[in-house]
């Protein structure tokens, strides 16, 4: 674990809820990535005014901040030096307009509170982070955040209208889609051409979304619902060859999925052995497909063209003719994590290639060339993720009683 180096005099009277002690800076010294950064200090604001005063403080002292919402980050945008500020308190709050399909939510409300808000109209938020259940608004907006269902309906990029923050001098503001074009932040002109390369339509509020707190702190978050998709259907898709990736992938992909996930022949291992005794040996992956469409014919024939197509590729077929049925057909993805939390004493699950992202034609290729380096260097990893847009995470598993592991 790194320890802060930033020289702090915190001034308790202003600071709201700050917290100094060791056990509490542990606590937060740690996200869901791989980074350990013990903070100087914790401080819980519980609203807007108490925000701006750690902010304004920050900015006079020159201590950095470390906007943090459920921790559940993996690229470490959470930890850091300096004061971590934990926004769990006071910006949980949810206030819909069901009239425009949108919501205002307060930073610390949850990916599943917002679905749950939304179900009884008929609405969700259709970008669905596997964090969902504890990801929070202000996080998923920092981080632009994706999922399982990204291959169609993309980033949480795409479904954001509007944000409230607090910018770097303390000042509260509100920022719209298409407000303005971010004029108010300084850029070298390598800056703007890296920028105006990636984003060459992008308004402020695209440049706050995804900057993982580094340009202001979000405090509230407009987001636009859809209507969620009548009927369902789905198909589980084994192969025993990882080359047969290359055309399987992206024929699947031009019909529309709502979900392509992937699980390696490792993690496969790991879900038998904790009750997934459906699945067949000798597989070296698995493809968990949804379709979601207006009509169960609609749904249950883009299955079929699925089956048809990759007939001569598929060493498994299962198929799920609804919802249900699809619940019970992903049962094996949410059996992947608590198996890997589940490791013998041995071994450890250490994220080492988090979100990369290749060509969906050379998925296949890409999975072997990680195998082939584990296996030089003989550590085991599992490799998963969201097949449909060429996004895999790669967990190595190495048995720590090796010496020098």
């Amino acid at each position: 674990m790194v320890a802060s180096t930033v020289p702090v005099a915190l001034p308790h009277s202003l600071l709201p809820g700050v917290s100094t002690d060791l056990r509490t800076r542990a606590a937060y010294a740690e996200g869901a990535g791989v980074y350990r950064i013990l903070p100087a200090a914790v401080t819980v604001p519980r609203g807007v005014e108490e925000l701006q005063r750690v902010v304004r403080w920050a900015a006079e002292s020159g201590v950095p901040l470390v906007p943090r919402g459920a921790g559940s980050g993996m690229a470490g945008g959470n930890v850091g030096h300096g004061v971590v500020v934990d926004l769990s308190q006071g910006f949980r709050w949810i206030a819909p307009d069901w009239s425009r399909r949108a919501l205002w939510a307060g930073a610390s409300a949850t990916w599943a509170e917002l679905t749950e808000a939304g179900r009884p109209f008929g609405l969700r938020l259709p970008t669905d982070p596997s964090s969902g259940a504890f990801a929070t608004s202000g996080g998923m907006v920092a981080t632009n955040a994706a999922g399982p269902r990204s291959v169609r309906c993309g980033s949480v990029r795409n479904w954001v209208e509007g944000i409230e923050i607090i910018s770097a001098d303390g000042e509260a503001r509100r920022i719209e889609r298409g407000a303005g074009s971010g004029e108010r932040f300084l850029l070298s002109p390598d800056q703007r051409r890296l920028v105006e390369a990636r984003f060459p339509k992008s308004d402020e509020l695209d440049l706050l979304i995804g900057s993982e707190g580094t340009l202001a702190i979000v405090t509230a978050v407009e987001w636009r619902l859809e209507p969620i998709p009548t009927d369902a259907a789905g198909v589980a898709l084994g192969f025993d060859g990882l080359e047969r990736l290359a055309d399987a992938v992206p024929y699947l992909v031009a019909l529309n999925p709502s979900a392509v996930e992937l699980l390696d022949r490792t993690l496969l291992d790991f879900v038998r052995d904790a009750g997934a005794t459906t699945l067949p040996d000798g597989l070296e992956c698995l493809l968990l497909v949804e379709f979601e469409r207006e009509t169960a014919v609609a749904a249950r024939g883009v299955v079929g063209d699925a089956v048809r197509g990759l007939r001569d590729q598929t060493a498994h077929v299962a198929t799920a003719v609804d919802r249900s049925g699809l619940e019970a057909l992903w049962a094996v993805r949410r059996l992947a994590s608590p198996a890997l939390a589940r490791l013998p004493e041995t071994r450890r699950s250490l994220q080492v290639i988090e979100d990369g992202c290749v060509p969906l034609e050379r998925l296949g290729e890409y999975i072997a060339g990680i195998r082939a380096a584990s296996g030089r260097r003989g550590v085991p990893v599992a490799i998963f993720g969201h097949a449909g847009d060429g996004h895999v995470h790669v967990n190595a598993l190495p048995d720590v009683t090796t010496p020098g592991w």
